[in-house]
């Protein structure tokens, strides 16, 4: 789906004259139904903002107010363009708006002037004077590209010594400049000269060389990052990069290097103030991930989450509520179900019942693309409903101790399913009341390891109301009664036994060694239900 969508503004912004489509890119494989993409556009050039051009048919865009038909004081003015792919498969490029929703065409030499660039898998074709290449666009802005090709020529009638190509050994070192500033150093130092692979002499043949050796030999990371690299000199002349799956082939911190240049040019285009549209020479990227490394790199507000229903693609901005998850499990995001958990100590629990539950059907938290993640106490129920907002399948664990806002009943109609014990307890308390006795002192044993003998002793003795003297120091020698399941719960609720991930997970791993004796208690009732709810459809 995220492929898609930069597929369909690389389509709707073509330089190309012609698309390649079939039948099978229309929807349902229905050619009767015609492709229709529209996208709107601002920072645009001078040339097509002249009224001899589309001056006429511009709109306006706020932040605030969104598109206006009309440009109005304080919008950017921008431009809406319609590609249509009726059943023919001739492609027609318009720009529309409401006041003439038929449109004017728009050729390919004015959609070029746009600066569209795509970088696929590779990005060897940047690493060349190629057609559409970055090489051949700096080579444009830097010197006359006619004088350029006929310099080309001459030398490559110079035995191909394209070193004393001036103008190809400008863009050459700028190039290599640009590498060196995103973390790729050239060995030998880059220059031009003749690919001997290629059949027919022309820019296509002539591509970057670090040495006697083509960049395009290079590893897959540097080959990548360097396009990247030199797609981002022309996003600072306004143009609109398209990058899918930005993490392939790199190592994170280059990724990380990377992202943060990316993040630094790509500031919005305009600022609106109360006079007017303030222009920016800055461009656009719209890059597609699935990498943890990605999105902890990038603010929440700058991360849009793509999904689909009924044949329905929505993308959904996450807002900055969600940044402390976007931080502490980013791998979240890539998930198909969250468990909102309302600390540590749940999540810690979750960690250790995703392998006991693993073990009951041979399917991993991973195997589902299942995540549970430390919600932030009281911020839990919010979380939980931002998530679900963006279309994720989510449930909140949480205790009942204490009111939630939102409430259980306006996550449950936002459809979050709501895992909170009976009784009004904490989730240390549950577990006093319903985990067998052997598995109580366990836990009692747990909070021991990380508090001390003596100091859980005491803080049980005083809840149960009885000298401290009286209650042994082993827990394996105390003597059940519900009023000390009820002591201990206290004391690990009061004293914060539990609140950290590392000793939720050895509770859940002694919940997972007794799951399934808590047949008929609150605790083996509720979690049975998130287990279930992990493994639906």
């Amino acid at each position: 789906m995220k492929s898609t969508i930069l597929d369909a503004i690389e389509m709707v912004f073509s330089p190309r004259w012609s698309i390649a489509v079939s039948d099978s890119d229309f929807h349902n494989g229905d050619p009767t139904i015609p492709i229709e993409i529209i996208a709107t556009v601002g920072h645009l050039p001078e040339s097509l903002i002249d009224e001899a051009k589309f001056g006429l048919e511009l709109r306006g865009w706020d932040q605030q107010r969104g598109l206006c038909d009309e440009p109005e004081e304080g919008c950017e003015p921008v431009l809406s363009v319609r590609l249509r792919i009726p059943d023919s498969l001739e492609p027609e490029w318009r720009v529309v708006n409401n006041r003439n929703p038929e449109g004017r065409p728009i050729p390919f030499r004015d959609r070029e002037l746009l600066g569209v660039a795509r970088l696929g898998e590779f990005g060897n074709r940047h690493l060349g004077w190629s057609k559409g290449s970055v090489l051949l666009r700096l080579a444009e802005q830097s010197r006359d590209l006619s004088g350029v090709i006929a310099e080309a020529a001459r030398s490559m009638r110079r035995a191909t010594d394209l070193s004393t190509a001036e103008s190809l050994l400008y863009v050459a070192k700028k190039a290599e400049a640009i590498g060196r500033e995103i973390g790729v150093v050239a060995m030998h130092g880059y220059q031009p000269g003749l690919d001997i692979g290629s059949a027919t002499p022309g820019t296509n043949s002539i591509v970057l060389f670090d040495g006697p050796v083509p960049v395009r030999n290079a590893g897959l990371g540097t080959r990548r990052l360097l396009a990247l690299g030199l797609q981002r000199e022309i996003l600072k002349q306004g143009a609109l990069i398209l990058v899918d799956e930005v993490e392939y082939g790199l190592e994170p911190h280059r990724l990380r290097q990377l992202l943060n240049i990316l993040r630094t040019d790509a500031s919005p285009a305009y600022e609106s103030t109360a006079s007017k549209a303030k222009s920016r020479d800055y461009g656009q990227v719209f890059m597609t991930s699935h990498s943890p490394v990605v999105a902890l790199e990038l603010d929440s507000t700058h991360l849009n989450v793509v999904g689909a229903k009924s044949g329905c693609v929505e993308v959904r901005n996450m807002g900055n509520y969600l940044q402390d998850i976007v931080r502490r499990t980013p791998e979240a995001l890539v998930a198909h179900r969250i468990i909102v958990c309302e600390g540590r100590t749940e999540q810690g629990a979750m960690r250790a019942l995703d392998t006991a539950w693993g073990l009951r059907d041979s399917r991993s938290f991973a195997y589902l693309g299942v995540v549970p993640v430390d919600g932030g106490g009281d911020n839990a129920p919010r979380t939980s409903l931002e998530l679900a907002r963006l279309g994720y399948h989510v449930s909140y664990l949480g205790d009942s101790d204490c009111s939630i806002d939102p409430d259980a009943e306006e996550l449950t109609a936002n459809g979050v399913l709501v895992v909170r014990w009976e009784g009004g307890l904490a989730f240390e308390q549950r577990l006093a009341m319903d985990l067998p006795w052997k598995g109580v002192v366990d836990m009692v044993n747990i909070a021991i390891g990380a508090l001390g003998q003596q100091s859980i002793r005491d803080q049980v003795a005083c809840q149960h109301g009885t000298a401290a003297m009286s209650l042994a120091l082993d827990p394996s020698e105390w003597i059940e009664s519900q009023a000390l399941r009820e002591a201990i719960g206290k004391s690990a609720k009061k004293g914060k036994w539990l609140k950290r991930m590392d000793l939720g997970e050895q509770v859940g791993n002694v919940i997972g060694n007794h799951f399934g004796d808590l047949q008929g208690t609150d605790l083996g009732t509720k979690l049975t239900c998130l287990w279930q709810w992990t493994r639906s459809d």
